[in-house]
């Protein structure tokens, strides 16, 4: 089963994106995640970071197939609407 990362960007909750992520149970409420530097989900937690905010993420399971092509898709931001 994969598990889908949807982050929304600190500045404009109208952007979404999803990806999958490496993740680590760290707590019975707790998740450690991966985000790797040249991955969208970085460039969100810098603006939340900076902010001195949390990132709202998303953590979803077993969805439709077409999400984890799309989550493991490398595109722009702006380029794919599904």
């Amino acid at each position: 089963m994969w598990y889908h990362a949807i982050p929304l960007d600190p500045e404009n909750f109208g952007k979404q994106n999803v990806g999958i992520y490496r993740m680590e149970v760290k707590g019975k409420r707790k998740l450690g995640l991966q985000p790797v530097p040249m991955h969208d989900i970085a460039l969100h937690l810098h603006k939340a970071e900076e902010r001195g905010e949390d990132l709202p993420i998303a953590i979803t399971l077993g969805n439709d197939p077409i999400i984890t092509l799309m989550g493991a898709t490398p595109a722009e931001i702006r380029s794919v609407r599904v």
